[in-house]
């Protein structure tokens, strides 16, 4: 997974965790609820995972809250200068994250694909 994803879908698991345990849920109830595979739901909550637009609104419908409460303030932007930080290297430019890569030459982000 690219940085940006990557930062995003953190960004997306915490909030989920954060409703998930608000409601005193377990992980398992909410997948069983959202009729998916726990291991799947585990992945997303931990951001390694970027759910489907169906799935996100499942997840959603199961903890009584708008989807927009999980993916308010998602920009390319926000999402490039948390990654910044938390790489400590480069700098940021419109496109996104720049680094270096391995000969110490400067790199922009890859390019990437939002799934809905």
């Amino acid at each position: 997974m690219d940085t940006f994803a990557s930062v995003a879908a953190e960004l997306l698991g915490e909030r989920i965790r954060d409703q998930r345990e608000a409601r005193a849920l377990s992980q398992e109830d909410v997948a069983h609820m959202a009729a998916m595979h726990v291991l799947h739901f585990g992945k997303i909550e931990r951001g390694l995972s970027n759910p489907s637009l169906h799935t996100l609104l499942r997840i959603a419908s199961v903890l009584e809250i708008d989807p927009g409460v999980l993916i308010a303030g998602h920009s390319h932007d926000s999402c490039c200068v948390m990654a910044q930080r938390e790489l400590g290297r480069g700098s940021t430019s419109a496109r996104g994250v720049v680094g270096r890569s391995r000969a110490g030459v400067e790199v922009g982000p890859r390019p990437f694909h939002v799934r809905v």
